[in-house]
């Protein structure tokens, strides 16, 4: 079965910039999520939602595709990774397994067949920790309160703000409130 595409509106990559940027978190544990968002800090406070990105390799992307159908159940199934997204993923979240299967398709890997699994199992494991056990420079928040809670909560230093800010500003308002006396 064949899949209608809708029309695409192209915009000039400096246009794309101003809008919206896509950026590639490389979790410790070897997870990537993708998140699309003004500039770094917008990511970061985004990515809250799956943890603290603080500790995590933030890198923009430049092209990005990746397409979905709809299931019958109405969830979505990922189809297809655009090859320079999949390349540019692979490249900079995973450069130890990417050196693996790029080596593959030189000619000279072609009689290591069977030792190109186990390199490649290897390179996984390897990536699954490689960045587990540095130890990154995490930015800290603005305030001693900011602190206070990213250091209770895990919260990145951008999500600690933000919600000192969110609290100081309603505590103004309330202030601001005229009181009556009885």
């Amino acid at each position: 079965m064949s899949r209608m595409r809708s029309r695409c509106v192209l915009v000039s990559e400096t246009e794309l910039e101003e809008v919206m940027r896509v950026f590639l978190c490389r979790w410790p544990n070897g997870d990537v999520s993708i998140v699309g968002a003004r500039d770094k800090a917008e990511a970061v406070a985004l990515l809250d939602e799956l943890g603290n990105a603080d500790r995590a390799a933030l890198t923009q992307m430049g092209e990005f595709l990746i397409d979905f159908s709809l299931d019958d159940t109405g969830g979505l199934n990922l189809c297809h990774i655009g090859e320079s997204t999949y390349d540019r993923i692979m490249e900079k979240a995973y450069p130890l397994l990417w050196n693996v299967l790029t080596s593959a398709r030189s000619p000279r890997a072609k009689g290591r067949r069977r030792t190109h699994a186990q390199m490649v199992r290897e390179a996984v494991e390897s990536e699954r920790f490689r960045l587990s056990g540095r130890k990154k420079r995490l930015p800290k928040a603005s305030t001693e309160l900011g602190k206070r809670l990213q250091a209770e909560h895990d919260l990145a230093a951008v999500t600690a703000n933000q919600l000192v800010d969110r609290y100081a500003r309603k505590k103004l308002e309330e202030s601001d409130e005229p009181k009556t006396v009885h």
